[in-house]
């Protein structure tokens, strides 16, 4: 039998209106409509009526549901804290209590309006003790359904010093800006301790408000208040300070200011799960949001944190977005060579993140701007004298530097020698040479490899020798960018390899005339995308390539010469990598028909890799036009020569976009 059940709207004329809801008599119906009698009779929730208040008396539900709506209203609602009830008196607990009670009736018969009219009035009930406001936490249906509340301390319980200092992403901002102006001034000794010391102080700031914030967490968890805010009245001091993907862009700029500090980081990472937790589930926030927190911790050198991947892993589930074809780009170990590592959210030499590092190392439009503004940070910062902990001690170096008392500004750190038994733990090793190694990922992913798959093990075999493994190597970078050196180490020292891996800041030439010094042989040097010179075709272009391949080029005669001298003349090899082919054309030549190098016919040609269409970039049809010489035929490889952990970033970029890169790999010839 179906009974038509009246919905009364009270409004502020006092009239009302009747919505006819046909619906299933059940069992229990008598006993709500009682229910909403006791509420109507609350004499506070009567006030509310003539102030103007909306609100919902409906309470019926179907039979049909299947579900005994008694038993889910006493396992999945009401207070979920009982020393609430030693902060309220008994008749402002049970009157907050029984509308919410109501509000979860209303909710679990659709009518969201009328929930969200009583959660209004739950909301702001003016009653509640200082520094106090209701939380109020909706249960999924599928989980049971309802509502739950508690008390939550607000924002206003802590103190304004804290709210007005300078926020944990200025002072990352600034961190950056440190890196940048230090990139684009010479390096002296004093220059490198003035930018350590700044770049401590920054840490030390940022770790302290950190603390603070990770502490409001815990009191949080402690007091039992779920992490979706979505129906709170403040903000929490988390929110205000990393809000959404803040701490991620904070681990990033860090990471690229060189930040050494693991602790940093894992705490940046802490308050993203946090904050992933609490908005990661809404229909506003998409997948590609979730995979833009994943990748910028992936970035900074993050190699896992179980909280923050469970909680972007549940999240990704939840909107039925990790899909086949999305999950092997993050987690594939090669391009297509049917090697995959294990899972994990958090991977450096995935394509998002090496993308991302690509963008800064090339400094695109976009990233140029964000680096002036960076710089501009950071020199106001230095200016203000915030970093009190150590301002006396950095402007005592920064007075030194500016004096030029120990050496002239202009005058670069030129080492006679490297202390190799200082640098590395086992000097015996092999060593592999990265010669303009830019940020450096792709020695740290060739340091890091434990040998397990076959694209490794043949990475190993082509440009180590039979029987050698990339986990038997030492491995040192060499390049004039301090921004991109001071990142490797950063992630290096992080990732405990600076026993086994070191970045150092010298020209190529320089550092290359110290190899000979060095205890162990040397296996394996490597130049890939090196700095493209200009083409020439036609007059300008670009002014900031370097003039010509025998101006301004850092692969020079000399250079190939020394690498070929220092080589092991049984095993050595050269590899030489480059996406504009003109310029791989031209360092093969110079290697093979000056230098003395032979080039090696790839013993496992896949000529099926030859055949995929791939996009011709406009320098290489102004080459072809030009009746250049083609990088193609024996001595040239169509396949990887490096596994995917040993790319570098523009190698996974030009992946991505399908740009030709063009590969030889040579070996000394005496």
């Amino acid at each position: 039998m179906n009974r038509i059940v009246a919905t009364l709207y009270f409004v502020k004329s006092a009239a009302w209106s009747v919505e006819a809801l046909t619906l299933t008599l059940w069992q229990g119906s008598i006993a709500s409509t009682q229910r909403t009698n006791s509420i109507i009779a609350n004499h506070k929730l009567y006030n509310a009526h003539h102030s103007g208040q909306k609100w919902l008396t409906t309470s019926s539900i179907s039979k049909s549901s299947n579900v005994d709506y008694n038993d889910t209203l006493s396992t999945t609602i009401g207070c979920i804290d009982e020393s609430v009830r030693r902060l309220l008196n008994k008749d402002d607990f049970e009157y907050i209590d029984s509308l919410v009670q109501e509000r979860t009736q209303a909710r679990w018969q659709g009518n969201y309006t009328g929930a969200d009219d009583l959660k209004s009035v739950i909301l702001n009930f003016s009653e509640l003790p200082d520094q106090y406001e209701i939380f109020l936490q909706d249960i999924p249906r599928k989980s049971g359904g309802g509502s739950r509340w508690s008390l939550v301390p607000t924002i206003q319980t802590y103190d304004e010093e804290f709210l007005s200092g300078t926020k944990i992403l200025q002072l990352a901002h600034a961190a950056m800006g440190l890196a940048v102006d230090d990139n684009q001034q010479t390096q002296t000794q004093q220059r490198q301790q003035y930018r350590k010391k700044s770049l401590e102080a920054l840490v030390d700031q940022t770790k302290s408000r950190l603390e603070i914030l990770l502490e409001e967490t815990r009191t949080m968890e402690k007091n039992n208040a779920a992490l979706d805010f979505e129906v709170s009245t403040k903000q929490t001091m988390v929110r205000n300070e990393l809000g959404g993907r803040t701490a991620a862009d904070a681990a990033l700029w860090f990471a690229l200011a060189g930040s050494k500090d693991i602790d940093l980081f894992h705490g940046l990472a802490d308050i993203a799960s946090w904050e992933l937790n609490r908005f990661g589930q809404r229909p506003s926030c998409r997948s590609k949001n979730i995979y833009q927190i994943l990748e910028r911790f992936a970035a900074a050198g993050l190699t896992r944190h179980d909280k923050l991947e469970q909680v972007a892993h549940m999240c990704l589930l939840e909107k039925q977005q990790q899909e086949e074809h999305e999950m092997p780009k993050v987690n594939s170990d090669g391009f297509g060579n049917g090697d995959v590592s294990k899972p994990s959210y958090l991977n450096l030499h995935s394509d998002r993140s090496l993308l991302l590092i690509w963008k800064f190392a090339t400094k695109q439009k976009k990233q140029q701007s964000f680096l002036r503004s960076a710089k501009k940070n950071w020199e106001e910062y230095r200016e203000s004298g915030i970093h009190n902990a150590t301002n006396y001690e950095i402007e005592k170096i920064s007075s030194t530097v500016n004096k030029g008392i120990v050496r002239p500004q202009n005058e670069r750190i030129v080492e006679s020698s490297y202390n190799w038994d200082g640098m590395f733990k086992d000097t015996s090793r092999p060593l592999v040479v990265d010669v303009g190694c830019g940020m450096g990922v792709s020695l740290l992913g060739l340091a890091s490899t434990a040998d397990e798959y076959p694209s490794e093990k043949e990475s190993a075999r082509l440009l180590l020798g039979e029987n050698m493994k990339w986990s038997d190597c030492n491995f040192v970078g060499v390049d004039l960018g301090a921004l991109g050196i001071e990142y490797g180490r950063g992630v290096a020292h992080r990732w405990n390899l600076e026993g086994k891996n070191q970045f150092v800041i010298d020209s190529a030439e320089d550092f290359c005339q110290h190899l000979p010094s060095y205890p162990g042989e040397i296996r394996c040097c490597m130049i890939q995308f090196p700095t493209p010179f200009r083409l020439q075709n036609k007059d300008g272009g670009n002014s900031q390539l370097p003039a010509s391949k025998l101006d301004g080029f850092m692969v020079t005669e000399n250079l190939l010469e020394t690498i070929h001298s220092n080589l092991n003349p049984k095993r050595g090899k050269l590899l030489l990598q480059s996406n504009c082919e003109d310029v791989a054309v031209w360092m093969r030549n110079l290697a093979c028909r000056k230098v003395g190098f032979t080039a090696i016919d790839d013993d496992n040609d896949d000529q099926t890799q030859a055949l995929i269409p791939q996009r011709i970039p406009q320098r290489t049809q102004e080459w072809i036009a030009m009746n250049g010489e083609r990088a193609e035929g024996l001595g040239w490889f169509h396949r990887n020569i490096l596994h995917r952990k040993g790319a570098t970033e523009t190698e996974a970029t030009c992946a991505i976009n399908g740009t030709p890169i063009h590969r030889c790999l040579l070996k000394v010839d005496k």
